[in-house]
Parts: structure tokens; sequence; C-alpha cells
């Protein structure tokens, strides 16, 4: 006998199958090499800057002392402190929301839109003593 009965499909969870190249360039810069057709999920990114984080962070600062990858501010830097302020003072609600990558507003832009990350990281003190070396601070 038919039913009007309708069951739900539970959404599929993506697995973390390990760092990719993708999935790295997603935690370093939040966007892969074909950003349009590979979205990454949240609790991807999450799961895989858990397990590489620190190698990442370690190797990035390295090579660009004061700033950090993307992983770090979606999960780190945003929860506990906030975003970095907004200095153009003509970025309104309506174009931030052109800017949102995975939940916060990361940008590097010319001229910029938000202050540099360095002054953020010096304000919350998360700048290391060889980073603060190297920037003159």
């Amino acid at each position: 006998m038919p039913t009007n009965k309708r069951y739900r499909t539970k959404p599929r969870r993506e697995k973390y199958l390990g760092l990719t190249a993708e999935l790295k360039r997603v935690l370093l810069y939040g966007r892969g090499f074909f950003d349009n057709l590979n979205h990454v999920s949240e609790e991807v990114i999450q799961q895989a800057w858990e397990q590489h984080g620190s190698n990442l962070m370690a190797a990035w600062i390295a090579e660009h002392p004061g700033s950090r990858p993307f992983a770090w501010w979606k999960f780190e830097a945003v929860p506990e402190h906030g975003e970095r302020r907004i200095v153009d003072l003509r970025f309104t609600p309506d174009l931030r929301a052109g800017w949102i990558k995975y939940g916060i507003l990361s940008t590097h832009t010319v001229p910029p839109i938000q202050e540099a990350e360095s002054e953020y990281l010096d304000r919350h003190d998360l700048l290391t003593k060889e980073e603060r070396h190297l920037l003159g601070n």
C-alpha cells in the first residue's frame, strides 16, 4: 500500500583522506588550484589543520615572517581574537560578503581592505621573537 512517508537521508560527510596538494593549498591560502570546481568542506580543512598545522606553520613563518596561513586565521586567530580591522572605510557590508572565505574575511588586496597581518599579530602579541627581530619590532 502506498504511503506519504518521506525518508530523510543524512548528508554525506566528506572524509579526510590525507594531505593532498589541493588541500594543502586550501590550508595555506583559503582556496585550491581549481577553486570554482573543488570546494573542500570545513570539516576536512579542520581535520587536516589539526594533523598538519604545526608543520605548515613552522614552514610558513620561516618563509613569510609576520603573516600566517589561512587555516590559522580560520581556526585559531579569528575565534580567539576576531578578524583583522577594516582600514578601507568604503568597504561596506555588501562588499564584505563577496570576500568571505569559509566564513571569515581574509583579504590581500591593493589597496588593502584590512590591516596588515603583522600589525594584527603585533597587537595581539602573537609574533615570535625571530619575527619581531626580522620585522624590526
